[in-house]
């Protein structure tokens, strides 16, 4: 499926949108007023998450700057289409999302550009990172969708899907989540969070983070922390 074809609820394609045409969005997050700024990083990464100690040093460092680069702006200070729409993710849908072209990625990473696509394809494959393709070329990055954030009056939270607990025990994200994320996240309609997915009954969000999801292989996750607990013991 192309979902670079897919309309924007805002009523902008995708290929308007993932253009770097106006030097906002990706281009700001690689100006030097944007890195100024705080990224933020979970420390449960640290504890007990089979998934980031599955991943390489370069792995982890690409990871880190998508998260890092995290669009937290509510409100657009100009006409431009990308900033307006990623404010848009971020003010009404609640979502954390990165728009970075790979060679911007590799740069600030020090790392090369297959080390950097081949990082993003494995954070797509598992749902660490949801990639929605922009065009072909220099001038298009794509945008990664890395999780929700919550927000309620004791204040704002982040929901990585990195850090969910069906990534954290070793499993991943099933296709056809992924799928409808990919397809859905810049609707007009529910926040994806509370959004009950066709053939599963539950809200997107407790179905990827609630310790009781269905989709946690809870046997597999018992043998594997057995086996570290092991290893600690011995070691």
């Amino acid at each position: 499926m192309d979902f670079r074809s897919s309309v924007y609820g805002l009523g902008i394609s995708m290929s308007g949108i993932i253009e770097n045409t106006s030097g906002i969005g990706e281009g700001s997050m690689g100006s030097k007023s944007w890195d100024k700024g705080h990224g933020k990083i979970p420390r449960a990464w640290f504890n007990d998450n089979d998934f980031i100690t599955s991943l390489t040093p370069g792995e982890k460092w690409v990871l880190t700057c998508l998260t890092t680069y995290v669009w937290r702006v509510p409100k657009a200070r100009s006409k431009s289409p990308i900033e307006n729409t990623l404010c848009f993710l971020y003010d009404k849908k609640h979502l954390l999302v990165a728009h970075m072209s790979e060679r911007t990625i590799a740069d600030k990473c020090g790392l090369n550009r297959s080390t950097v696509c081949s990082s993003i394809d494995k954070f797509d494959d598992v749902g660490a990172a949801v990639k929605v393709p922009g065009k072909r070329g220099r001038k298009y990055s794509n945008l990664y969708i890395l999780g929700f954030e919550l927000r309620d009056k004791s204040g704002n939270s982040d929901r990585l899907f990195s850090n969910s607990p069906v990534l954290s025990t070793g499993g991943k994200m099933p296709e056809d989540i992924m799928d409808f994320i990919r397809l859905n996240y810049d609707s007009q309609n529910n926040k994806l969070y509370f959004h009950v997915l066709p053939g599963y009954e539950e809200y997107i969000g407790t179905l990827l983070f609630s310790e009781r999801s269905p989709l946690i292989q809870k046997e597999e996750s018992v043998i594997i922390r057995l086996d570290r607990m092991r290893r600690q013991i011995s070691g």
